[in-house]
């Protein structure tokens, strides 16, 4: 009984250490609006907005979204690395586009109810990796969780600077910059819960 709750503090403590390792990097980070040049960190806050009018619908939930992160996990003992499949579209936040390749977030999982049609996405998200619910690589059984981002939802986002085009004016230093928040796969964004 101490090994199967050891596993699954371990497990619950690698979860949690991810979400406080992205809220701290949030609090750390300056706001856009004080940014002067390129490739600064730099945090937005506000509204998620898609760029256009293509969203996603997350595999596990099946809710309609901007961003996803949905991953599986062994029930009692944790895997070296889970299963995680992430996407995303370009959303804005204050009309200030946001692109990544990969994100880290601070956001709490949407909650998976069960249902048949629940056990059939979980079938689905799996059946790509030639895996069960029950498969041995799953100590336990299998634990899904996700994350989603959807349109409305309030949100910080920090990421690296990058000029998005500049609006017409006199020099260089009087045009007004339009700047997007970029993150890939050795520098990710990270979204969490809006902080003011």
């Amino acid at each position: 009984m101490a090994v199967v709750l050891g596993r699954y503090l371990r497990r619950t403590f690698r979860h949690r250490r991810e979400r406080a390792e992205a809220r701290r990097k949030l609090a750390q980070i300056t706001a856009i609006a004080d940014v002067r040049s390129e490739g600064t960190i730099a945090r937005v806050t506000g509204f998620v907005k898609p760029v256009d009018a293509t969203l996603l619908t997350a595999p596990l939930s099946g809710i309609e979204c901007v961003a996803y992160r949905a991953r599986v996990d062994g029930r009692t003992q944790p895997m070296l690395m889970p299963i995680t499949k992430f996407e995303l579209v370009p959303f804005s936040i204050d009309g200030i586009e946001i692109h990544a390749d990969n994100a880290e977030f601070d956001i709490p999982p949407v909650p998976l109810i069960p249902s048949p049609e629940q056990r059939d996405r979980y079938d689905a998200f799996l059946q790509p990796y030639a895996v069960h619910r029950h498969h041995r690589i799953f100590t336990g059984g299998a634990v899904f969780d996700e994350v989603v981002i959807t349109e409305g939802m309030r949100v910080t986002v920090i990421g690296t600077v990058m000029l998005a085009g500049t609006e017409a004016g006199g020099t260089y230093r009087e045009a007004e910059h339009r700047w997007q928040l970029v993150g890939d796969r050795e520098h990710p964004i990270v979204i969490g819960s809006a902080i003011d």
